[in-house]
């Protein structure tokens, strides 16, 4: 590994010289340097100069070294062809990554042009260094994960930064021993999957064998040492967040964001086989003991069991799993598109009605940009060469919560997708996550919060949630860089659009006009249309069935449900574009007559707890950041009612 001197020396020189103005970038500033040239020029090597200027985001220094940098030919014509589907490729690229040292990082080069400080490190690194980080980028490649978090990971513990700051020098020097042992390893032994595998989680979690036996038996060095823990260790709190080191590569905080991040509330029996579950469990069963001698009773256990054994993608993949058992549970989530469904033609166009029951993922244009204002053509302006943001943010909507997102109000053009590769899940979570300040890192970290559809759905509280996949498509068959949407959705107000004022009519003709325009210009895709109001009438009728049979069967399993369907729908119809729909079928009126009629027939056993959960759902509705249409509603039964109510 270089020492990269020269290139921290120029980074404190320019820290100290040099003056910075800061750039806001999806709700984050960063710094931008100025007149860095003479700095950037105390480097002799041309990558650590092209590091000082990409890290420090000075513009005009890095077109300068674009004058004078000597590259191949490899590196012109890969440069040439970045460029096609990333405008601002120049702007993040160090060109030196692209030698065929590198090649192995192939599959991962568009996002890693994206990340200066990735780039950074791995030009730090020796030959034998990328020998391993290839074995175990083939290994991880090979498992059928999305890979781009751990190799930006392995890469950033491995690598050392120009920017001095970001060196841990114990920790370097502890690395630089372990490839001294992984050397002797390899005169003696074979490197196979299994080591390449403890060498993976090493480096990701930093504890480093002493000899090439415990490399060699790395499960047997992790036994001692949580052995010894058991028997000495008489605090509950280290003692777990030992164990959840040694066992998972995270600590008790990252443990617990886990159990939070991932709900796996009412998985099937096949799919809590899933090893990311198993794993789960584990941590969720760790954090729960508060008795240290069960915990050390357990731990024990654990450890001597005949499976107990420590790798990489044995033990420190959670995420990665998890992630593709909800990406396969999302992939589900779409409507159907056949004969029984069409509606008409129009131009060559199918159209189809989305009926009362239905999942789809959607992407609402110009929600967050001035994409999609009908202006350009969708199709060319989706397929820009415009890359600063590697993830595609999406949502999930069913027919009772049509939460697109919409916060200025008005009515945008709407995609629909299907069929994700599930490797290229990144995240989500049940409102807007703002995954975009992330989206410029190799390994995008989302702070999820998932569940399974359903719940998913009945969890969304606010203008929309939010998935996150890798942009670009991995489709051998697309033509396209990105991946491109499956069809067009029109989302329709009422049923009689005359109903609507003159202006409202207007905007919606102008809307209905730009959606065909957008499904031609995608090559003629399918119109999915969503008529609100008849999915509302028919909302309004289940809730009604649900009172129903409460009044028979008093189970208040029904009554949480109707509470659930109700602001499910309410959500759905957020702002001022959809006054129509909330205030004819779900309006606070209304609302105040469904728990008004519950107050006249639930049982006085069970009025506490419904109000309860009444005011908590209540609650969720009004804490939405983006609009204040739901803060009114009831939470408790009219107190002018002759049957009173619970006060809450």
């Amino acid at each position: 590994m270089r020492t990269k001197e020269q290139a921290c020396t120029a980074w404190r020189e320019m820290c100290k010289n040099c003056s910075n103005h800061e750039e806001f970038f999806a709700g984050v500033f960063s710094a931008i340097w100025e007149n860095t040239m003479p700095y950037i020029e105390l480097c002799d090597e041309m990558c650590d100069k092209f590091s000082i200027a990409t890290l420090s985001k000075d513009t005009v220094a890095i077109q300068e070294l674009y004058k004078t940098a000597t590259l191949n030919d490899y590196q012109k014509q890969k440069i040439k062809s970045m460029l096609k589907t990333n405008n601002e490729l120049l702007l993040t690229l160090n060109p030196y990554i692209l030698q065929e040292k590198y090649a192995f990082l192939e599959p991962y080069v568009n996002e890693l042009a994206l990340d200066t400080i990735i780039q950074d490190r791995l030009l730090s690194l020796d030959d034998y260094e990328l020998y391993i980080i290839k074995k175990i980028v083939d290994l991880s490649s090979s498992y059928g994960i999305n890979s781009h978090r751990l190799i930006g990971t392995i890469i950033d513990r491995l690598g050392r930064s120009s920017i001095p700051g970001r060196n841990n020098e114990k920790f370097l020097e502890k690395i630089s021993s372990l490839f001294d042992l992984i050397k002797e390893f390899e005169n003696q032994y074979t490197l196979n999957d299994e080591i390449i595998g403890n060498i993976g989680f090493i480096i990701k979690t930093g504890i480093f064998p002493k000899n090439v036996e415990e490399l060699e038996d790395f499960t047997g060095k992790i036994k001692g040492m949580l052995s010894e823990d058991i028997n000495t260790n008489n605090d509950i709190s280290d003692l777990k967040d030992d164990l959840l080191y040694a066992l998972f590569g995270i600590d008790l905080s990252d443990a617990k964001f886990f159990v939070k991040a991932f709900d796996v509330e009412g998985l099937s029996p096949e799919l809590a086989l899933n090893e990311g579950v198993i794993e789960l469990t584990t941590i969720k069963m760790i954090l729960g003991y508060e008795d240290i001698d069960k915990l050390k009773e357990v731990a024990t256990t654990l450890i001597n069991g005949t499976e107990f054994k420590i790798n990489l993608f044995n033990n420190s993949l959670i995420e990665e799993n998890l992630l593709l058992l909800y990406a396969n549970e999302f992939n589900k989530c779409k409507p159907k598109f056949n004969e029984s469904n069409i509606l008409t033609t129009i131009d060559g166009i199918n159209v189809y009605d989305s009926g009362d029951q239905f999942y789809s993922i959607v992407k609402t244009l110009g929600a967050f940009s001035e994409d999609g204002n009908g202006q350009a053509n969708y199709y060319e302006e989706w397929n820009n060469d415009r890359y600063r943001s590697h993830i595609n943010a999406v949502s999930l909507i069913r027919n009772d919560n049509l939460a697109f997102a919409e916060q200025d109000g008005k009515l945008h053009i709407k995609l629909g997708f299907y069929d994700f590769d599930e490797t290229m899940f990144l995240g989500g979570g049940n409102k807007d996550i703002n995954s975009t300040p992330d989206s410029r890192n190799m390994g995008a970290k989302i702070y999820s919060k998932l569940s399974l559809p359903s719940k998913f759905i009945d969890s969304t509280r606010e203008w929309h949630n939010e998935l996150d996949f890798e942009r670009k498509s991995t489709d051998p068959r697309n033509p396209h860089f990105k991946k491109n949407p499956d069809f067009i959705i029109l989302d329709q107000e009422c049923e009689d659009i005359s109903q609507l004022s003159v202006e409202e009519q207007k905007q919606f003709e102008e809307y209905r006009n730009n959606t065909i325009k957008a499904a031609k210009e995608f090559g003629n895709l399918p119109i999915l249309v969503i008529n609100r109001e008849r999915i509302a009438r028919n909302e309004n009728n289940l809730i009604r069935k649900m009172l129903d049979d409460y009044n028979v069967s008093h189970d208040m399993g029904l009554l949480k449900n109707i509470i659930i369907k109700f602001n499910n729908n309410r959500n759905g119809c957020r702002g001022p574009q959809h006054k129509y729909i909330r205030e004819k079928y779900f309006s606070n009126q209304y609302f105040q007559e469904i728990l008004n009629e519950i107050d006249s027939i639930i049982p006085e056993n069970q009025k506490e707890f419904f109000y309860e959960f009444v005011k908590n759902e209540h609650e969720k509705m009004a804490g939405c950041f983006y609009d204040n249409t739901t803060k009114d509603m009831p939470i408790q039964p009219n107190e002018l009612s002759k049957r009173g109510g619970l006060n809450v």
